[in-house]
């Protein structure tokens, strides 16, 4: 914070007047009851009052006019200047020093008090803006907080600068708030941003200018330039300068992490962009080629004239091609379902809806892939209904089914049970498979997860509950994954649904 010397104030001076008058009228009531010479001690305080107040000029300058008044209305001959007794000019010689010994002590002692005061008031500043800019999430809260923090610790105007669209320095913060400034500090912000060098009032290099820029970055990156602008006119003292440096150089620091988790940010996009894409493709050149491979056998075979097939091996390669097809349509499907969710339009219609009847559904169209299980269906008849899209959910439920089929031993029971949950729907789908280690059962809702861990695996996108995922919860329900034995074999996986309640 930026004090006003008070003693080059012409009010510091009329103090100290008033008070030496004061300290005059005292001493003239005391006249009659104190000896002469304690008087002296009432002007000294008075002294004191002003040195501790006022600073030191004036406090010399007190000095000297109660030295003067003392000497006009206590020294004999009173009401006159003269002195003519040698014990009286000693007396006033050694009150004149005295005095003014007093009052210069006692200024210092003020000054160092004040500066302390200052230096406290400015390491708080410091710490806050430090807080601040460390805490803030972008770089226009850092760039406020500097021209805030700047302007309160100096007493200045500030503004901080940033290319704008034709590559010069525009405003981006002031403090108080302005959007342009005169051609020739516009120049020197300019200046300041191209070449990276301070320019302005007090530097080298334009220094007609009002305002003094200053480049704020690290080395060999310029993130802003700020300036500061005293409304008096005056330059930078040393002291400032070395305070405005620190907060330039912690504005710089923030900017360049700010800059940095940005294009970590970035890197962590493209990264996951990548893996995304090596997934799909070999999602696509695995997963999606199987199917089709078998289709094209089996159309193959049944075109062929030159073999003579049986009713019943025709029948089987006509069930091929129909279960296959299926299977590359799920595939499709699901990718379809999965850029929908991506970019929100797959937007639930709810009506309400049987748990029982969509589980029913979900297990007749997906009867190919469920030949080799047992599939048990119990959903309560006196289930109450649930406010769903019954068609996502067929899909989530079909999804379920299929990765239950995929990873359960042939012939092995896989069942769907539901129940009341409070205001929600429990629908839960089990098997007896090798179960989902611990730490990986958040993990297998994630895209592409299982084809992330190699082409040797089970047939299958790793869409599937990733979707079932994003479909349960377009509808404010949950899809978590548990252990169906206490052993920690087989999955069961629970999603829950809204009930439909009347208002």
């Amino acid at each position: 914070v930026r004090h006003w010397s008070v003693d080059r104030d012409p009010r510091a001076y009329a103090k100290a007047t008033l008070t030496v008058i004061a300290a005059s009228l005292l001493a003239l009531s005391a006249d009659r009851i104190f000896p002469v010479t304690s008087l002296s001690l009432i002007f000294m305080t008075g002294v004191i009052v002003v040195a501790v107040r006022q600073g030191l000029w004036p406090s010399l300058y007190a000095s000297c006019l109660s030295f003067l008044t003392y000497n006009f209305f206590f020294t004999d001959p009173r009401n006159t200047f003269l002195v003519i007794r040698q014990d009286q000019i000693m007396t006033l010689l050694l009150f004149l020093i005295a005095s003014g010994l007093t009052g210069n002590l006692a200024a210092r002692l003020r000054d160092r008090a004040l500066a302390q005061r200052d230096i406290a008031m400015r390491t708080n500043l410091l710490y806050d803006f430090a807080r601040q800019v460390a805490g803030a999430g972008s770089a226009v809260e850092v760039l406020r907080a500097a021209a805030i923090h700047v302007g309160a610790a100096l007493g200045c105007d500030t503004v901080v600068m940033r290319p704008g669209p034709l590559g010069r320095p525009v405003i981006e913060v002031a403090e108080p708030p302005r959007d342009t400034l005169a051609l020739r500090d516009a120049s020197a912000a300019d200046y300041a941003w191209t070449r990276g060098e301070e320019a302005g009032r007090g530097s080298g290099t334009l220094p007609a200018s009002d305002w003094l820029f200053l480049p704020v970055g690290t080395e060999g990156r310029r993130l802003a330039i700020l300036g500061i602008a005293y409304p008096d006119g005056r330059s930078l003292a040393p002291m400032d300068r070395r305070l405005l440096d620190a907060m330039t150089d912690q504005t710089g620091i923030a900017l360049e992490r700010i800059a940095l988790q940005a294009d970590l940010e970035q890197a962590l996009v493209t990264s996951e962009a990548e893996r995304l894409r090596a997934a799909l493709l070999s999602s696509v050149s695995h997963d999606l080629r199987t199917p089709l491979v078998s289709i094209i056998g089996a159309a193959s075979s049944l075109a062929d004239p030159a073999l003579d097939l049986a009713a019943p091996a025709r029948a089987s390669m006509a069930a091929t091609i129909r279960d296959e097809g299926e299977r590359l349509d799920r595939y499709i499907q699901n990718l379809l379902d999965m850029t929908r969710l991506g970019h929100g339009a797959l937007v639930p219609k709810r009506v309400p809806a049987d748990l029982r009847e969509i589980a029913g559904s979900a297990r007749h169209r997906l009867r190919g892939a469920l030949r080799d299980h047992r599939v048990e269906v119990a959903v309560p008849d006196d289930l109450p209904q649930v406010l769903v899209d019954p068609l996502l959910i067929e899909q989530v439920v079909m999804n379920l089914l299929d990765n239950a089929a995929k990873y359960a031993p042939e012939g092995s029971r896989i069942d769907v049970t539901a129940r009341v949950d409070g205001a929600r729907a429990e629908l839960s789908v089990g098997d007896d498979g090798p179960g989902i280690p611990a730490d990986a059962r958040g993990r297998v809702f994630d895209m592409f997860y299982r084809v992330a861990e190699g082409d040797g695996q089970r047939a299958g996108t790793g869409l599937g509950l990733a979707i079932a995922r994003g479909i349960v919860e377009a509808h404010g329900g949950t899809i978590a994954a548990h252990p169906a034995r206490a052993d920690g074999r087989g999955t069961r996986i629970t999603l829950t649904l809204p009930l439909d309640t009347p208002a």
